[in-house]
Parts: C-alpha cells; sequence; structure tokens
C-alpha cells in the first residue's frame, strides 16, 4: 500500500488539494446557485426523462425547439441521479462540480506522463492546469458544460493515444465508453465546435506519426456516432433557431454589449494572461445591499507584483516549450501548438490582425459571431490546456538540469500554490452563488407534483424583459424553478429560444401593470395558463422602485376567474376556475394575415379570438396590425418614409388583396382628423 502511494503521490496530491478546496468552499446548508446553473436532482425522473425526450422541449414555456443540446445532459442526470442516493440536496452540485475538476487534473496528469514520461513535471503541470487564473475563472460561476469540458480535454485525448499505441477492442469499447460520458459537455453546443477542431488537428497528427490514418478516420466518425443521439436533434433545429435566437430582444439588447466586454479583455497580455471580462464584472450583492466587483479577490491577486513574477516565469517556461517541441520536430505535440494558435485567434479579438479575422467572421457570418459572442468562455479551456503541455515539456529539462531538483520540485509546486492561493481561503466559487434556498420553493413544487402535469404554469411579476431572474435572498441567474416542476412553466429565461414566449411576457406584463382585468384575462385564456406563479422573493433589479407585491396581490385576489389555490410564505399560486385544455376545439375559428408578433396587446385576439395564420385566403388582412414591436425597428412590419408634409407607411410582407375585400380604417383618436390617403399598386407579373 505504501509502495503504491509514493509510485502514484501525485494522484493523492491532487485528491487532497481537491478535498482541501471543497472543505474550503463548501458552505454548510447553502445551494450553489446563480448566474447559469443545472439542478436535475429537485426532479431527478422528470429531467431524466426531459433528457431523453429532448427534442422538442414541452416545459419550457409554450414549447420549442431544443436551441441549446439539452439531450446531451443525458450522462450528466444519470450521475445525479447516483449521488443522490448518497448525498443531501443541497451538497450534490458541490461535490459534482470538484469531482470533474479532479478528474480534469488526474487526466492531465497521466496525459502528460504518457506524453513525456517524467512523473514530477506531469504533476507540477497538472497542478498549474489546475490552479491557473483562467481555470478559476471556468469555475468561480460554475456550469457543468465547462466542467466537463474541463476533464474531457485530457481525458479523451489519454484514451485516444491509448488506441493508436494498442488499437485493441478493450481500448476502442473504452473510448466508446468515454465519448457517451462526456457528451455533456456539448450541452452548449459551440463548444463542440472548438473540441471538434481540436480533435481533427490531434487525430490527424497522431495518424501522421502512426502511419494510420484509416484509425484516425475511424475514430472521428465513431465519436461523430456516439454523439448523434444529442447532434442530430440539434441539427434538425438549427435552420430554425439560428432566425430566431440574433433576434429576441434579450439577445438584441446584450450581444454587442457581451461581445465588447470579452473584446476589452482580447488584447495581447490579457490573453496570454489568461485574463477574461469576469474580472471586471460588477455584481449585486444583494444580501449586503452593494455592488462588486465579481472575482474582486482575484483581481488583486492577480495585480499583486508577487503574482505577476511568478505567472511570467511559468509564462517564459511556456513559450520555450512551444520553442522545444518545434527544434526537436516532437510530432506528436504539433497537434498541441496549432489548438492554442486557434483559440488564440478567438479569444485575440482586439489584437491586431486577429481584430479584423474576428471583425470579419462577425459580419460574413453572423451565426458564427452570435455563437462565439463569448469567445473566452468557449476557448479559454483548449488554450490553458495546450499551454500547460508546452509548459510540461520545459519543466522537464528544467528539472533535469537542476541538480538538487527535489528542492527546486517543492519551490516550484509552492508557486502554483501561490498562483492559486485564493480558491483556497474559500474564493475558487463566488461566495454570492452560495445562497440558502427558502423553504418555500421546495413546499410549492411538492405541491405542484401533486397537480396535472398537463397544465401550464407562469411566473410573475416579470419587473423587466430581462431574462436573467434576482430575488431578495441572494439569488441571481438565469433560475431554477423549472427544474423542480413537472408541468410546462412560463419564465423569461426561457425568451432568447422562442418569439412566442417573448410575446406571452410582452402581453401579460403589460396587463399587469397596468392593472387591466379584462386584457390579463384575455392573455391567460389565448395562452391556455392554468397557473400562476407570484414569486414575492423577485425585485426589480433595474431600477430602485419596488415591486408592489400587495398591490399585485389584490389585484389577483379580485379577479373573478381566479382562486387563491395555496400559498407558501412568500410564494403564491393562483389557479384560473376555467379548466385549460391544451387540446381546444376550434369552431370556424378567423383567418389572419400578416401574423401578430411583438406588440404589448393584440387587438386580433380581443376582437375575434383564436385564429390563425393563412396567407392565402385570410379572412382578415392587417396590413399594419401594430405601429410599435417592443423591439428594434428592422422588427417593425412595415416601411416608414418621412417628408415634410407627409408619412408614406408600406408593408414589408407581399400582401394580396382580393377584389372583394373591403377597408376599414379605425379611428385613431377621438378629437382630432387626420387626413389619409390609401392606394393599392398591384404588382405586374
Amino acid at each position: 500500500m505504501v509502495k503504491k502511494i509514493k509510485e502514484n503521490y501525485p494522484v493523492f496530491i491532487i485528491f487532497f488539494i481537491t478535498f482541501l478546496l471543497f472543505l474550503t468552499n463548501y458552505k454548510k446548508n447553502t445551494f450553489l446557485v446563480g448566474w447559469d446553473n443545472l439542478f436535475p436532482e429537485f426532479d431527478i425522473l422528470t429531467n431524466l426523462k426531459r433528457s431523453i425526450f429532448g427534442v422538442w422541449q414541452e416545459y419550457r414555456g409554450l414549447g420549442l425547439l431544443d436551441g441549446m443540446a439539452h439531450t446531451a445532459n443525458l450522462f450528466h442526470t444519470i450521475f445525479i441521479f447516483l449521488l443522490k442516493f448518497f448525498f443531501p440536496l443541497n451538497m450534490i452540485r458541490y461535490l459534482s462540480i470538484f469531482f470533474f475538476y479532479f478528474l480534469g487534473g488526474i487526466s492531465f496528469y497521466f496525459l502528460i506522463s504518457k506524453l513525456i514520461k517524467d512523473k514530477k513535471s506531469a504533476f507540477l503541470s497538472a497542478l498549474f492546469y489546475l490552479l491557473n487564473i483562467g481555470t478559476i475563472q471556468m469555475f468561480f460561476a460554475p456550469l457543468e458544460v465547462f466542467a466537463f469540458h474541463f476533464f474531457s480535454l485530457p481525458l479523451i485525448t489519454l484514451i485516444t493515444i491509448n488506441l493508436f499505441e494498442k488499437p485493441s477492442k478493450k481500448n476502442r469499447l473504452f473510448l466508446i465508453l468515454i465519448f457517451l460520458l462526456t457528451s455533456p459537455q456539448f450541452f452548449v453546443p459551440t463548444i463542440f465546435i472548438v473540441f471538434s477542431v481540436f480533435f481533427i488537428l490531434f487525430l490527424f497528427f497522431c495518424s501522421w506519426q502512426k502511419n494510420n490514418f484509416k484509425l484516425g478516420i475511424l475514430i472521428f466518425f465513431v465519436f461523430l456516432i456516439t454523439n448523434s443521439f444529442w447532434l442530430l436533434p440539434y441539427f434538425y433545429g438549427l435552420k430554425y433557431n439560428s432566425q430566431i435566437v440574433p433576434n429576441t430582444k434579450i439577445n438584441q439588447f446584450s450581444s454587442e454589449e457581451i461581445f465588447f466586454r470579452n473584446k476589452a479583455y482580447g488584447d495581447f497580455l490579457n490573453v496570454i494572461n489568461f485574463k477574461g471580462f469576469m474580472l471586471s464584472t460588477i455584481e449585486s450583492d444583494i444580501l449586503n445591499n452593494k455592488n462588486i466587483y465579481f472575482m474582486d479577490v482575484w483581481r488583486k491577486h492577480s495585480f499583486s507584483i508577487s503574482y505577476q513574477i511568478i505567472f511570467y516565469f511559468f509564462l517564459i517556461l511556456g513559450f520555450l516549450g512551444v520553442y522545444k517541441i518545434i527544434k526537436t520536430k516532437d510530432k506528436k505535440l504539433y497537434s498541441f501548438i496549432f489548438a492554442y494558435f486557434f483559440s488564440f485567434l478567438f479569444l485575440a479579438n482586439n489584437t491586431f490582425l486577429f481584430t479584423q479575422i474576428n471583425d470579419l467572421i462577425r459580419n460574413k457570418l453572423p451565426v458564427l459571431g452570435e455563437v462565439f459572442r463569448i469567445p473566452f468562455t468557449k476557448f479559454i479551456t483548449l488554450f490553458i490546456f495546450s499551454f500547460s503541455i508546452f509548459l510540461a515539456g520545459c519543466l522537464k529539462l528544467f528539472l533535469k538540469k537542476v541538480s538538487n531538483n527535489k528542492f527546486l520540485f517543492i519551490l516550484l509546486t509552492t508557486f502554483i500554490l501561490y498562483l492559486g492561493i485564493p480558491a483556497f481561503k474559500g474564493g475558487f466559487f463566488s461566495n454570492i452563488l452560495k445562497l440558502k434556498i427558502p423553504k418555500d420553493y421546495f413546499d410549492a413544487f411538492d405541491y405542484l407534483q401533486k397537480q396535472d402535469e398537463n397544465q401550464r404554469i407562469a411566473l410573475i411579476p416579470t419587473p423587466n424583459f430581462w431574462n436573467w431572474e434576482t430575488r431578495s435572498w441572494g439569488h441571481r441567474g438565469s433560475g431554477f424553478l423549472w427544474y423542480g416542476i413537472k408541468q410546462p412553466i412560463l419564465l423569461r429565461a426561457f425568451d432568447p429560444w422562442s418569439f412566442y414566449n417573448e410575446q406571452f411576457y410582452n402581453e401579460l406584463s403589460y396587463a399587469l401593470n397596468n392593472f387591466d382585468t379584462p386584457t390579463f384575462n384575455q392573455v391567460l385564456d389565448k395562452y391556455q395558463v392554468k397557473y400562476l406563479l407570484l414569486d414575492g422573493y423577485m425585485i426589480n433589479s433595474t431600477s430602485p422602485k419596488p415591486i408592489n407585491y400587495e398591490k399585485i396581490i389584490n389585484f389577483l385576489e379580485k379577479n373573478p376567474l381566479l382562486k387563491k389555490e395555496a400559498r407558501w410564505k412568500k410564494i403564491y399560486l393562483f389557479s384560473t376556475i376555467k379548466n385549460r385544455s391544451w387540446v381546444k376545439v376550434l369552431r370556424n375559428p378567423a383567418k389572419i394575415y400578416p401574423p401578430f408578433l411583438f406588440t404589448k396587446k393584440d387587438s386580433i385576439f380581443e376582437k375575434y379570438g383564436n385564429y390563425f395564420v393563412d396567407k392565402e385566403t385570410p379572412d382578415v388582412i392587417y396590413p399594419f396590425s401594430s405601429f410599435f414591436s417592443e423591439k428594434t425597428q428592422n422588427d417593425l412590419p412595415f416601411t416608414i418614409e418621412n417628408s415634410q408634409e407627409y408619412f408614406i407607411l408600406r408593408p414589408k410582407q407581399k400582401i394580396v388583396i382580393p377584389k372583394d375585400y373591403q377597408l376599414k380604417i379605425p379611428s385613431i383618436f377621438n378629437d382630432y382628423l387626420i387626413p389619409v390617403k390609401v392606394s393599392l399598386k398591384e404588382e405586374k407579373t
């Protein structure tokens, strides 16, 4: 036993470091909740079902085609299912994140041991891979996608090398298993692009070195096949979602701003120092009622002279490692050089020449520009992974050339630990994400578990259009409610994937903010909403004016079509008296054209009730269904020409008006007459 420990001491040290980080970062009775997060543990069976049948996301608002790759979470959900047997609910996410982190460290250690045959340099480079500031930024506000990606890079690389060295049936089956188990890294499909580019490069150089291109092609083909269970459904919906995602209101308002926040750290020095936008992100510390730098402790640490001296020392060693690879023509490491510069291309979007390349990509391929609007989170792990391999090669030479390398080994270990010292003081995760979720939510989950799962729920209030929620108990992020509720639920978090979900809240918010009971009930009827879940912990993050819950509750209680179903302290559940059925027989519904979108009030539904869009034989044509889109000018359904004497409005969509139709112009104002001239021009064919 002692002999095995001595032989594998790096593994035990990495385990001890991970365990120490858990002890110093776990906060008793809290959940790691906020920013973007996954909580399948809130209802394992429901979330497992959603992962298996994830092509159509029925539970997300009004239902939508998967705009990400939720099916890829299948094996993560199974893993959480196993953890739930042994650990309390609040601890599961802490443990799973640290487990993936540990896997990344030991996988990298064994990979380097395989590549350069030196345990000390393998351990040091693995430690650097774990504790550098770039890695910390990806775990500070953790999302499981990036934790999986962190360990998948070294693990798949290692297993693939083993298969090239010994192409046995056992190694092939093991690689297939690893492909499946690491598929949750592709929950954000842009990671698939990044990983695939690296993997193709890696397979090419492995095939070249071993003179076995047939095996390389076979491995990549198997990689695609094992990921096809999420990849094919994603590609099926890509054409549809590529038109929606960039044009939803939240993305129209935020995409450019997010990109330029990333670009602020796209200069050469910040990139090679692994620094990204999170270091300058200002976040609201709700419990202490103040704004703070989200990574303030890491900002201060990384600006210290001692940190910079040590970091630049390792940076120089890493670049010397690149020089060594090129000089010795070490083909097996060429792919990592290409991967490093591929990552640098997108990270350095504020560096001469690379800026122009990135701008060209964004202008010529706007869809690609949208998916890579946050290049740091997509490329930094591959960037660090490649650099840490360069560092390992140089460390091996460095240790060999020093006579007392035992002392140097301890000194270098101390230096790397110092680079990550805030993590051991509770700064591995953000403290404002370690929160106690009020029991009210779990009581609501338990109650709704007993109700009909085919009834739609809507969360209120929605104080603004942003898709992140802010709550008085400290929470700020995309939300978590749908993980504990089996019914479909309307949330602003789903707006970026559906125009219809966005439009629901345009209408509901307008009615609720104006306390307009008839319009409010009309919206509930139109969208078939059975329950209203009022979260009294919600606060308006964009205004100092508090939400008037007393007035909202009074408005709901006086509504004759609503009844108070239940209450759990600050959480209320109202239900509509009218039974809601998703299958509705429409008798002679109105046929309307063009379709109605992007306004605060659906005047068509108000007049005709349920209707459907019919371009060929509409009963009613609305050339101008609205003069306000709630979005950008490009979203207006008409063009406008302005002169000194008149305005000309022209519908954007081609409208064929049969001769027997009547033109009705409703009154615009009660007190004034506005001269209007109407003309209809028939297109020549």
